[in-house]
């Protein structure tokens, strides 16, 4: 009995082994890598794709100051001035969350190559009401990296 214990052991270490070897290139397939003008990539589907670097986080609250839940907050980053032609294309979409019942919301963003003076621009949308509010002179840069947070509060009238 004892041998066949052994055996079950040797090959279960066996199995770990080919599987660890298999993770290990599998990352150093799905990592990201530097173009030729020095631009980090981030494919889809790789290792430094699995984390947002910057989270837009914020509260969504109506003139008497009371949580507005349910209320969707849109962004579009844009590669120069909010509202250009330009979008920012190494975003990936949608970008975007819904406020709780508190009247929070949150999102991340997962840049897959760097872009320096991206402007970001975020709606929230409750009933017939829009508020637009545009952040420029943002950098965005792919994982790894550490991730930053970008607060906007939303009031409406």
């Amino acid at each position: 009995m004892r041998s066949m214990t052994r055996r079950r052991t040797s090959l279960t270490d066996a199995r770990l082994a080919v599987l660890t070897g298999f993770v290990s290139l599998s990352v150093a397939a799905l990592s990201c890598s530097e173009d030729s003008t020095g631009t980090v990539l981030c494919p889809a589907g790789a290792v430094c794709a699995l984390h947002p670097t910057l989270f837009v986080v914020g509260q969504v609250r109506d003139s008497s100051d009371a949580p507005l839940a349910t209320v969707p907050v849109l962004a579009d980053a844009y590669l120069s001035s909010c509202g250009s032609s330009n979008l920012a294309e190494a975003i990936p979409k949608p970008l975007g969350g819904t406020s709780d019942s508190l009247g929070h919301y949150v999102f991340g963003i997962q840049p897959q190559r760097e872009r320096p003076g991206v402007c970001l621009r975020l709606r929230a949308i409750h009933g017939t009401d829009t508020i637009v509010t545009d952040t420029g002179g943002l950098t965005f840069i792919p994982p790894p990296a550490v991730p930053e947070t970008l607060t906007i509060n939303f009031v409406f009238p």
